[in-house]
């Protein structure tokens, strides 16, 4: 019989301090930040008597293909710092009696099906097991993904011929050469829906209803301080050309949206964009620069063209009985 009883909670400064505390935090299980990002969040949290042990955010009408932030990633559980530092036998013993203890807990309350597991979290041998069961469990769909992470002690954004490949060198110079295209200062969400609507209209990208609210969500999060945007225009026209919009924790920035005009494409505008958001980040005393996701293959090159190393997550899918 497991120790570990799961309930919900709704205190937001205990979940504060268990985020603040936790290995696995992200910006995305930020208590403040989710809340914003998606509509409908339940938290669920593992308890050993009254020590709290892991938190589990549930995004009600799913997280990203149940239709609303595009921009979400890494939700699912984080544990306790003192639970992850256990034996490693101890720690195995834990996670799945907790793994376990979650996964009845959404079947019973038919809560979506949707989760996605923090690159510190690989171990998902549990989900495995679950779903093979011969028991009356849920089928697991466990889905192996890569992001691309930039290691920023090491990224010297005065000395690029040491951190970037060559193809990256030659567009950040056409940049630093021409008079033509400066960062731009200020950036709304009307001029940022502009660009979103020219690329995805390029890219034969179908838009839903929401893209607006969720990039205004995105500007929402950096006036209240968890990220910033990088971008560049043409001081011929005005007109924004690139833009790249970064969350950021104590640790880690992850890079949300990252858009160049098609027309601008050849100019090297998206790269220099990229290179002043990875620069600001260092500057901000980040210590890594999350890609958020690597997994077509001329987009993993490219986000491996600055230097950033491949990371293995997984996406989990529940299908109730």
């Amino acid at each position: 019989m497991s120790k570990f009883v799961i309930s919900r909670i709704n205190d937001l400064e205990s979940l504060m301090r268990f985020w603040s505390a936790s290995p696995d935090a992200t910006i995305f299980t930020h208590p403040v930040v989710l809340p914003i990002l998606v509509n409908q969040i339940e938290w669920w949290m593992a308890y050993n008597g009254d020590e709290p042990v892991c938190l589990w955010p549930i995004c009600k009408s799913g997280f990203r293909n149940g239709g609303h932030s595009r921009f979400a990633y890494y939700v699912g559980p984080l544990w306790s710092k003192k639970y992850k530092s256990q034996s490693a036998h101890r720690w195995f013993q834990a996670s799945g009696q907790v793994y376990s203890g979650f996964i009845d807990q959404f079947e019973k309350n038919r809560l979506p099906s949707e989760a996605s597991m923090a690159p510190t979290l690989p171990d998902i041998r549990h989900f495995l097991w679950l779903s093979n069961s011969k028991s009356e469990k849920p089928r697991i769909l466990v889905n192996p993904r890569y992001t691309a992470v930039l290691d920023l002690d090491t990224f010297e954004p005065e000395n690029i011929s040491n951190s970037v490949s060559t193809n990256r060198r030659r567009e950040i110079q056409k940049i630093q050469n021409s008079r033509r295209y400066t960062i731009a200062e200020k950036i709304n969400t009307h001029q940022a829906m502009q660009l979103y609507q020219s690329f995805f209209s390029k890219a034969n990208i179908l838009m839903r209803d929401d893209d607006y609210s969720n990039l205004q969500r995105l500007f929402d999060l950096i006036m209240l301080g968890y990220g910033f945007y990088a971008g560049y225009r043409d001081d011929t026209s005005g007109e924004l050309i690139s833009i790249a919009i970064i969350l950021f924790n104590d640790s880690t920035a992850n890079l949300v949206l990252n858009l160049t005009h098609h027309e601008y494409r050849s100019t090297g505008v998206g790269t220099s964009t990229i290179l002043h958001a990875i620069t600001t980040s260092k500057q901000h005393g980040r210590k890594l620069f999350d890609f958020n996701g690597a997994n077509h293959p001329q987009r993993a090159f490219y986000k491996h063209s600055f230097g950033a190393s491949p990371q293995l997550y997984f996406d989990l899918n529940f299908t109730w009985g």
